[in-house]
């Protein structure tokens, strides 16, 4: 059978999509908690040997050898024990022969440096100098060190935009590991939002295998 896409908005477009093939292998990854579950599905391959690796930013962090059971397999990794950014996992068989490839988000705002800044006033007349205390803590509330740099904009005229353009966390964990133009990347990292769908949406398009 063939199929098409059908865009509608102002104009309708259709799209044919790619014809079907009859064997095939799914990747699936998910975070059910603190674990990231995997599961493999094979119509051709039944019981044979596969590997699965997990690599962050060209660092391989685990190599996984099992065994389909009439075509499935499934395993838990513990998120803690991989970095926050977008993690790549790849199927192959035991000859190294890539099947499937799937992108998946682990996202660990806890792992992040939590930054108080406290100004010496509430409110500044214009060319008024401004001093702040700021303090970077870690998970455990712990002061590190940090280099800090401070952007200051008129959020009635650009706050919008700043809270969607790239910026230091999604420009390194996000739009730098994916091909094409990530539209809105700080739409990702907006306060008190999960963005958990809209992030797994971004991975099967933007990083499709």
């Amino acid at each position: 059978m063939t199929y098409t896409a059908r865009l509608t908005s102002s104009l309708e477009k259709k799209i044919p999509l790619p014809v079907v093939v009859g064997k095939g292998n799914v990747l699936s990854v998910k975070k059910v908690k603190r674990q990231i579950q995997i599961r493999a599905t094979s119509n051709y391959l039944k019981q044979d040997s596969i590997i699965f690796r997990v690599a962050c930013r060209g660092t391989d962090y685990f190599e996984v050898k099992g065994r389909l059971k009439e075509g499935q397999i499934m395993f838990p990794l513990p998120s803690q024990s991989l970095p926050e950014g977008i993690l790549v996992f790849t199927m192959t068989d035991v000859a190294g022969h890539p099947l499937a490839e799937r992108l998946f988000f682990n996202e660990r705002p806890e792992s992040r440096l939590k930054i108080d800044i406290v100004p010496d006033k509430d409110f500044y007349v214009q060319r008024e100098q401004c001093k702040v205390a700021i303090q970077t803590t870690n998970e455990q509330q712990v002061a590190v060190p940090g280099h800090i740099s401070i952007h200051v904009i008129n959020h009635d005229q650009l706050g919008h935009v700043s809270d969607t353009r790239d910026h230091i966390l999604s420009y390194f964990l996000l739009s730098s590991d994916l091909k094409g133009t990530v539209q809105h990347p700080g739409f990702y990292y907006q306060e008190g939002t999960n963005r958990d769908k809209d992030l797994e949406a971004l991975m099967l398009t933007q990083g499709w295998r």
